[in-house]
C-alpha cells in the first residue's frame, strides 16, 4: 500500500472518530484511494458556534453534535490555508510529542477555493510534521492525544515593554501589554479580515480542540474536534409590562417591508452593563522550553463594568409561573411544562431585548481544563483553574429612573 504525503480530509467544526478495521499504519494518514483514504475529518460543532451570524433565535434548536465542513465556513478558509498547528503524541509518553501542520490545499486548477478529492469530493488537506515536512505518523495502536487552537491574529500580543499601553483601560481596569481591546462591542464591516472585524466577532472566532481529545491508531477515520474556546452568556431582559418602561437609551428594532433590519439598539448608549466578570484581555504568544510556540489566554478578572453586545430581540417570549417558580424558554423543563402547563400561569413578553457577552470559560472538572491555560502542567494550579467560577452581575437603568 502506497503512503501518500497528502491526506484527504473533511474538516468539520467538531467531530468524533470512526474505528478502522484493525491495522496500525506507519503513517498517521493514508490517502491512497477514496475507500482507504479520507482518513482525517476536522470539524466544529455548529451548536457550539453560538456567537456567529447563524446563531438561532430562542425557540429554535440545532441538533446536538451537528457539524459542518469547516472549509465551508467562509472565515475559516484562509486560516486553514495558512495551516493550523496540531500538537499530538502517544498518551502517557511525552517523548513522542510532535507538532503537525494541518493545511487546506489550494485547488490545482484554481477554479475553487480549495482542492477536493476526485472521487469522495472531500476537501484535501495535508498533515505534515512542522520540523521536516514529513507526513505525520502514528506511534503504535494505542491512544494519541490531539491539541490545537485557532487564535485570530488581533487577539494575540507579546509581553514586551514596548507594547505596554498603561493609559488604556477596559471597564476601568488597566489592560497592560495587550494591543487591542477585547470587549464585546462589535463594529463589524462587511469584510472578513481581522483588521476590519469587531472584537466581538474576533472573540467568536477563537476556537480550540477540547481537552482530552483522544484517538487510537486503529481508526479508519479520525475527526479532530474544534469548538468555541470561550464561554458565551446570553441575557434576556424581561421587564414587567406594568412598569410601562424600557431600558434607558434602548432603541427598539425596526425592519423594512422586506424584513431587513433598519434600526437596532447600540449597547454603547443603552444603560446596561455586565459587571464583575472575567473576560479575555488577549492571548500571549511565547515559546516553551522545547522551542514550541505557546498561545496562552490572559484573563482580566472581575472587570467592574463591561459593555455587552446586542444580540437582537425575541419577538414573543412565553414564560410559565407557579408560586416562586418561573420557567423560561432556556429552562431544562420548559418543553415539558409547555406541553402540560396545568397549574402554571402563562405570561407572554413581546420584543424582549437580548444581550450577550463572551467570557472566560469555567471547567466542570480538572480533566476539562484546556491545555493552553497558564499552569495546566502543574497539578495544583490545574485544580485551582478547575475550581474557578464566573459570577456575573448586571447593572440596568430604566427609563423611569429605577436602577437594578
Amino acid at each position: 500500500m502506497t503512503m501518500n504525503r497528502t491526506t484527504y480530509l473533511s474538516f468539520f467544526l467538531s467531530a468524533w472518530c470512526l474505528m478502522l478495521a484493525g491495522c496500525a499504519e506507519t503513517m498517521l494518514t493514508d490517502g491512497e484511494t477514496a475507500a482507504a483514504g479520507d482518513l482525517i475529518e476536522v470539524g466544529v460543532e455548529t451548536s457550539g458556534l453560538q456567537v456567529t451570524s447563524d446563531m438561532l433565535p430562542i425557540g429554535q434548536t440545532r441538533a446536538a453534535g451537528a457539524v459542518t465542513d469547516a472549509e465551508k465556513v467562509s472565515w475559516l478558509v484562509q486560516p486553514l490555508k495558512q495551516g493550523l498547528d496540531i500538537t499530538y503524541g502517544k498518551v502517557g509518553d511525552q517523548s513522542t510529542e510532535q507538532v503537525g501542520i494541518l493545511k487546506l490545499l489550494p485547488d490545482d486548477v484554481g477554479k475553487a477555493d480549495y482542492k477536493t478529492h476526485p472521487i469522495s469530493r472531500l476537501a484535501v488537506y495535508s498533515f505534515n510534521n512542522k520540523t521536516d515536512n514529513s507526513p505525520a505518523k502514528w506511534f503504535d495502536n494505542g491512544p494519541h492525544y490531539f491539541e490545537g487552537v485557532h487564535v485570530p491574529t488581533r487577539l494575540r500580543f507579546k509581553e514586551d515593554a514596548s507594547e505596554m499601553e498603561s493609559d488604556r483601560t477596559e471597564g476601568g481596569s488597566p489592560i497592560g501589554a495587550v494591543q487591542y481591546l477585547t470587549t464585546n462591542q462589535s463594529g463589524d464591516t462587511d469584510t472578513e479580515t481581522d483588521n476590519d472585524l469587531g472584537n466581538y466577532t474576533l472573540l467568536s472566532h477563537y476556537l480550540g480542540m477540547p481537552a482530552n481529545t483522544r484517538i487510537s491508531a486503529t481508526v479508519e477515520r479520525i475527526k479532530l474536534p474544534f469548538r468555541h474556546r470561550l464561554a458565551h452568556v446570553l441575557a434576556y431582559i424581561i421587564i414587567d409590562p406594568s412598569l410601562g418602561t424600557q431600558i434607558d437609551g434602548y432603541t427598539p428594532t425596526e425592519k423594512d417591508l422586506a424584513g431587513n433590519i433598519t434600526k437596532e439598539d447600540d449597547p454603547n448608549t443603552s444603560a446596561i452593563k455586565f459587571c464583575n466578570v472575567d473576560v479575555l484581555k488577549g492571548v500571549k504568544e511565547g515559546t516553551n522550553a522545547s522551542g514550541k510556540q505557546t498561545l496562552t489566554p490572559v484573563w482580566a478578572e472581575k472587570v467592574r463594568k463591561v459593555t455587552p453586545h446586542f444580540w437582537g430581540e425575541v419577538e414573543s417570549m412565553v414564560v410559565y409561573e407557579k408560586g416562586k417558580e418561573t420557567v423560561y424558554p432556556r429552562s431544562s423543563n420548559y418543553a415539558a411544562v409547555a406541553a402540560n402547563p396545568t397549574g402554571y400561569t402563562q405570561v407572554t413578553y413581546n420584543k424582549v431585548p437580548v444581550y450577550d457577552l463572551i467570557v472566560r470559560p469555567t471547567y466542570t472538572s480538572e480533566d476539562n481544563v484546556m491545555y493552553d491555560e497558564e499552569g495546566y502542567n502543574n497539578d495544583t494550579k490545574r485544580k485551582a483553574l478547575a475550581a474557578r467560577t464566573n459570577q456575573i452581575d448586571f447593572a440596568i437603568t430604566l427609563q423611569n429612573g429605577l436602577i437594578y
